[in-house]
């Protein structure tokens, strides 16, 4: 009996590459990988077409960034970013190619291989959004921040007919110690990362930029030992660098080493948006003050922050440095 899995029409290559042991290795080992011509190509147009009406039927709504606060939630609107929940019921009638493809298990029982993902689609969340190309950007950030989100794989499908530098919108992977990667939003181009551990941003985009983003939770997401950041780990021995740049820990370094970068990136995101820019400028500080106020700690953000500022110069993915690789 033939045991080769059976996939949705127009994901088998997809797929299958996901499956691949150079994938599979890829995300182990780098925490990230890049997937070109990702999908059957007349799917990947049905796809943008899907998505680029409803986005012209005003069928999204801007992103907004929530704090709790409390006098109750405290909400910002992120320039230029539209987007959708793929779970409303009403949004998923409106988009039916879309609902086909990323209502199934294909893709998250192919990366089962790297994680424990949850089973049904309660393990899932999927997100349609367009960049309306006036500048919109996302400040550095991971998309699983810390307990309790669960999120252990993020995909992101690239639907950009005849992308060209100018446009700009590309996805800055930032290795923790290491040089930045950018990475340019293609057509069918999938992006695949782990959630917890891969840092990252957008850049302004100058051109209108349509990305679907599927999340698929993990059940041993955010344990203890790699959610809480101690004392023992303030050590800038080879060792201990490597783990951190291979842990979810990372993420309580992230703002203090990378505090710099991030307020740049907030800047660029918010430029607009006086108010919001100073009070996210504000939080930022904030943390990390709270954070550095054991002199160890601001002692070893130092430290780090030495080895960052040689490892500034972004390295371009479509180079060839690291495609293929």
């Amino acid at each position: 009996m033939d045991s080769t899995p059976e996939f949705k029409l127009g994901v088998e290559s997809l797929s299958r590459q996901l499956l691949s042991e150079g994938v599979q290795s890829g995300l182990q080992n780098k925490g990230f990988v890049v997937i070109d011509d990702a999908l059957d190509a007349s799917l990947a147009s049905d796809l943008q077409k899907e998505l680029s009406d409803l986005y012209k039927g005003g069928h999204m709504s801007p992103n907004e960034v929530q704090f709790s606060t409390a006098d109750g939630p405290v909400r910002f609107v992120k320039p230029n970013i539209f987007e959708a929940d793929l779970h409303d019921a009403n949004m998923l009638s409106k988009t039916p190619i879309i609902g086909n493809i990323f209502h199934g298990d294909d893709i998250s029982s192919c990366l089962s291989h790297n994680f424990k993902t949850l089973g049904g689609t309660s393990n899932k969340t999927v997100k349609l959004q367009v960049n309306s190309g006036s500048g919109g950007c996302f400040p550095l950030h991971y998309d699983n921040p810390g307990p309790p989100n669960k999120r252990a794989a993020t995909v992101l499908f690239y639907l950009n007919k005849g992308w060209q530098k100018e446009h700009g919108g590309e996805v800055v992977i930032q290795p923790f110690l290491e040089n930045p990667i950018k990475i340019a939003p293609l057509f069918n181009r999938v992006v695949v990362f782990l959630s917890d551990r891969v840092l990252h941003r957008v850049l302004p985009c100058h051109s209108t930029r349509y990305l679907i983003t599927l999340w698929i939770d993990g059940e041993d997401t955010n344990n203890p030992l790699d959610s809480n950041f101690k004392m023992k780990h303030l050590s800038t021995d080879s060792s201990n660098l490597s783990m951190l740049a291979s842990s979810p820990l990372q993420r309580c370094l992230f703002r203090s080493a990378y505090n710099l970068q991030c307020e740049l990136s907030l800047l660029q995101c918010f430029q607009t948006d006086k108010k919001a820019f100073q009070y996210m400028l504000a939080v930022h500080r904030a943390h990390v003050k709270s954070f550095c106020s054991n002199e160890k700690v601001a002692e070893f953000v130092e430290k780090l922050k030495e080895i960052i500022a040689d490892k500034e110069d972004a390295i371009d993915y479509d180079d060839g440095l690291l495609a293929g690789s």
